[in-house]
């Protein structure tokens, strides 16, 4: 299923590839074009099909610190930070993005992976303040902008 964002973006001339299961807009005909945009410019990546799992609670970054491999509890208010999901042998379910805006948080994951971090997350809460909420709404983005000397 693409993203309204996709749909559009296809609608108006953008050329449209299956990349791992998602639809991926492919804007450069060339490397060179790509890389010069993000040399003397701005590159704009369209991450939205990427999952996304946004976690309300008090005790939301208690909770994630204990259940991912990085220290989260003292993530400040607009911190970023990467942390792996493991099952009980140790084997990874997935490698993700916390982003923390204080009132409430965003996990980015794999949109492949999605399931199987909604499940692990609800397996574990049981007396924590933690409420998942799954949005569609979300367009996510990663801009790349050229160093300003």
């Amino acid at each position: 299923m693409n993203s309204p964002l996709i749909d559009y973006l296809q609608s108006i001339g953008y050329k449209v590839d299956l990349t791992n299961g998602d639809n991926v807009v492919k804007n450069y005909n060339n490397t060179e074009d790509a890389l010069r945009s993000l040399y003397e410019g701005v590159g704009l990546r369209n991450i939205s099909h990427l999952g996304i799992i946004e976690l309300r609670g008090i005790d939301v970054l208690d909770f994630i610190h204990r259940i991912a491999t990085n220290d989260v509890k003292k993530l400040p208010k607009e911190g970023i930070v990467e942390t792996i999901f493991t099952n009980e042998k140790g084997r990874i379910l997935d490698v993700t993005t916390l982003l923390n805006f204080e009132s409430h948080q965003l996990l980015i994951c794999s949109s492949e992976y999605k399931g199987k971090i909604l499940s692990w997350i609800n397996k574990y809460v049981i007396t924590d303040d933690v409420k998942l909420n799954i949005s569609e709404i979300f367009s996510r983005f990663t801009v790349f902008h050229a160093p300003i000397y």
